[in-house]
């Protein structure tokens, strides 16, 4: 009865001065008038207690280890607290020849894979004991840290002079094919190889899912390799981003936009020299760099070929032409000869409306006066084109058979055809008052040759220039604002073969200030790179083009490539010609920012439309439709138009003054 009466003292006190409940948990709830001794868990003011035969455990030296097979679970009681039960904490134990083992939030004895805020553990499934060191877990070798049990976690580890790959303290790239993994310490790529149990690829390619598919390179240090690379003697390239090995043609830009263009073989990758065959074309690469022949010539048995972006010019059609800026010379690649150059041969050429053309012994296109069997014949300095039918040559008419081009001898006279031309435009205001006017000028073959624009006054505000080629081509244009001098300019245009190729802006000191470079396919214009003064690529358009040569988008793009500005236009036909029907322009988030309409009646100009930002109507102007007199008329002829506002406001008239000029033919 007296150790009865000591332990009802115990529960008791544990209980409270009121007649509260003990909770028992792992064993049976006993309440405190028990007459049997108490074992298994007892909570007490929030905290769990473990009692054999009525006596609490754990309260002596560092505490004790228990059982409890209610939970089938080992438990620590910790004696710096007087027995309570561990919870969240490790503990060194002096069981099993001593090991440190963990207990969770429930006090219960962890084993097997744990992970805290410090890292991944693990603890063996019988002893509970804290693993260190190198292991085997499930058949896959592990590693934590001989000291604190942390698994080894994104770290190269060595086994007998291999790498291999730790994460979460499991060694990685044992499954499938193996593992590609990063890592941050040395920025670079790496390969688990599975058939080597994980270890580091070196020295070798391997075929990755990663990026829909591709083929990799691993070099000697287990580095992705990026970039160009060498091995057994050939050139290769990878991604510079993923790695990918480059296969089929590769372009390089330099910082001014400058290309180069290479051959990598679909099969091997590697990187193609000299004259091969791709895709039934002959191409041709330089047989040191590798780099494409374009716009270069290239000697085979005897016969010289024009390559452009490596592949052989003239194998199509007729063959083609083609000018050489090295040698300022056209060229005839003749379709007959496989592309090959065409040497003293007359070339009838559809380019220039159609035209006999002569090349020499050098294969360079004949300009000027030419004797050939005997007869003499002339060439158009500019086009090359042989002379037939009355032709003015510096001044001089000269008469060639129509149909051999045989120089006849002299012609006394020529034609001469009449053509009406707007020469003035007068501008007046709502109330009828002139505010300025704008007057044209032409050449003797029809083209316009100066603007000028006055004020009210009768004051130049600005003057527009044109100059022209033999051809009609043109070559300058220059603006010049009367009240603003640093606003002039001048662009010089450079052609080669009829195709714009180059413009170049310079400011009112000649100094150079803008640079455009113009890209063609098959004829058709595909991009615009646009230069500072430096020719530094500052920003490029991209051109969508129709089957008629006319522009139906233009996309600005930056240095990265984002499109900053879209322009669609649609075209109106008439007469075999195309007239612009619509521009629009689009800001990068495909808004409407500005644009421009147009109506006709065949030939004749109706209408005019600019619109604002969400196409609305800013302005119109309404032309004037009629019939121009008989061109034997030649008293000046006026026709009208009027611009309105949004608000169908007039907002001033102008009057347009034509006459008859002569055009020599």
């Amino acid at each position: 009865m007296r150790r009865e009466s000591t332990l009802k003292k115990v529960l008791l006190a544990s209980a409270g001065t009121a007649a509260a409940c003990v909770m028992l948990w792992g064993a049976p709830a006993l309440s405190a008038n028990a007459e049997t001794p108490l074992n298994g868990w007892y909570e007490e003011n929030g905290c769990k207690y473990w009692y054999e035969n009525g006596v609490r455990q754990g309260t002596e030296g560092r505490g004790k280890e228990i059982y409890d097979p209610g939970s089938d679970g080992w438990y620590w009681l910790d004696a710096v607290d007087g027995g309570k039960m561990a919870v969240g904490k490790d503990v060194y134990q002096e069981s099993d020849g001593g090991k440190w083992v963990r207990y969770d939030e429930n006090g219960k004895m962890v084993k097997g894979w744990d992970t805290n805020e410090n890292g991944t553990y693990y603890f063996d499934l019988t002893t509970g004991a804290m693993l260190k060191g190198e292991v085997v877990i499930d058949g896959v070798h592990c590693v934590f840290d001989v000291n604190t049990g942390v698994g080894l976690n994104c770290q190269w580890y060595e086994v007998n002079g291999v790498k291999y790959w730790y994460e979460n303290g499991a060694r990685q790239g044992l499954e499938g094919r193996g593992k590609e993994i990063y890592d941050p310490a040395s920025d670079a790529w790496y390969w688990l190889d599975a058939v080597d149990g994980g270890k580091m690829a070196v020295s070798k390619d391997v075929y990755q899912e990663s990026d829909g598919g591709k083929w990799v390179r691993y070099d000697e240090n287990g580095h992705m390799v990026k970039g160009e690379n060498q091995k057994d003697g050939a050139w290769y390239r990878f991604d510079e981003i993923t790695g990918a090995m480059i296969k089929g043609w590769y372009s390089v830009f330099d910082a001014k936009g400058v290309e180069s263009i290479y051959y990598y073989d679909e099969t091997t990758g590697k990187k193609v020299y000299g004259n091969v065959v791709i895709d039934g074309r002959e191409c041709a690469f330089d047989t040191a760099t590798g780099k494409a022949l374009d716009c270069q010539w290239c000697t085979i048995n005897g016969g010289k070929y024009w390559y452009e972006r490596g592949i052989r010019q003239g194998t199509e059609g007729r063959g083609k032409e083609i000018y050489d800026p090295a040698t300022k010379a056209w060229y005839w690649l003749d379709a007959v000869d496989k592309g090959k150059m065409a040497v003293s041969k007359d070339v009838y050429q559809e380019s220039d409306g159609g035209k006999w053309v002569r090349y020499d012994a050098n294969g360079r296109m004949v300009k000027g006066w030419n004797t050939s069997g005997g007869n003499r014949y002339y060439f158009d300095l500019t086009t090359g084109a042989m002379a037939k039918g009355i032709v003015r040559i510096e001044g001089t008419d000269y008469y060639f058979d129509e149909s051999t081009g045989v120089y006849q001898g002299m012609y006394e006279g020529g034609e001469v055809s009449y053509s009406w031309v707007n020469t003035k435009a007068t501008r007046y205001d709502a109330e009828g008052s002139m505010t300025g006017y704008t007057v044209y000028e032409y050449t003797d073959n029809g083209s316009i040759e100066r603007e000028r624009t006055y004020n009210g006054d009768k004051r130049v505000m600005t003057e527009q220039r044109y100059t022209y080629d033999d051809s009609g081509r043109l070559v300058t244009y220059s603006f010049r604002n009367y009240t603003n001098s640093s606003a002039n300019y001048t662009i010089t245009t450079t052609y080669s073969n009829n195709l714009k190729i180059q413009e170049v802006k310079k400011n009112n000191n000649g100094t150079t200030t803008e640079v455009r470079k113009y890209t063609y396919s098959d004829g058709k214009l595909t991009r615009m790179n646009v230069f500072d003064a430096s020719e530094n690529l500052q920003y490029y358009y991209i051109y969508t083009v129709d089957g008629k040569g006319n522009i139906t988008k233009e996309q600005r793009c930056s240095l990265s490539g984002l499109v900053t500005q879209t322009t669609t236009n649609t075209y109106y036909e008439y007469g075999g010609q195309s007239f612009l029907r619509q521009s629009l322009v689009y800001n990068s988030e495909n808004k409407i920012q500005s644009g421009v309409s147009y109506t006709r009646n065949g030939y004749e100009l109706t209408k005019e439309v600019l619109y604002g930002t969400n196409r609305d109507v800013t302005e119109y102007t309404e032309y004037e439709e009629s019939l121009f007199p008989d061109l034997e008329e030649e008293t000046i002829w006026e026709k009208e138009s009027y611009t309105y506002d949004a608000k169908d406001n007039l907002k001033f008239k102008t009057v347009y003054e034509y006459e008859v000029i002569e055009i020599r033919q």
